[in-house]
Order: C-alpha cells, then sequence, then structure tokens
C-alpha cells in the first residue's frame, strides 16, 4: 500500500516542464500565468501585469520587517 507523498525509493524523481504547462492551460483554457518578476518581460511589462492583478485582486499586503511594515 502507498500513501500520498510518499514515493518508493525505487522510483527516480521526474521533472516537471513549467514552461509547457503554461503554455498548454493558455492555449486551452485562455489562462495566463505569469511571474511579474520575470526578467524576461520589459519593465511596462511587468507594471501592466502587476496592475492587473492589484485591479483584480487587491494588492499585496505590506511586509513586516522588525515588527514595523515597511511600504
Amino acid at each position: 500500500m502507498t500513501f500520498l507523498g510518499f514515493r518508493s525509493a525505487n522510483r527516480a524523481p521526474h521533472s516537471v516542464d513549467y514552461e509547457a504547462i503554461k503554455k498548454n492551460v493558455f492555449h486551452d483554457q485562455d489562462v495566463l500565468i505569469v511571474n511579474i518578476n520575470d526578467t524576461n518581460l520589459p519593465w511596462p511589462d511587468r507594471e501592466l501585469l502587476k496592475g492587473i492583478g492589484e485591479r483584480l485582486y487587491g494588492k499585496k499586503p505590506a511586509k513586516v520587517r522588525d515588527g514595523r511594515k515597511q511600504e
């Protein structure tokens, strides 16, 4: 009997092609998965995507450092 999350020592780990997954999801479901910190995107594109994300989902909470919020 095997449990989820446990793998036999005989099985080699497999790699996941995340770029292929993102491409397939975009083509099949019209869903775009983008890391807004991806340096392959020009700065204006990253800012545009960040603005869209903030409009849809709200701004990210401020980070807390040493008990104080960092803006």
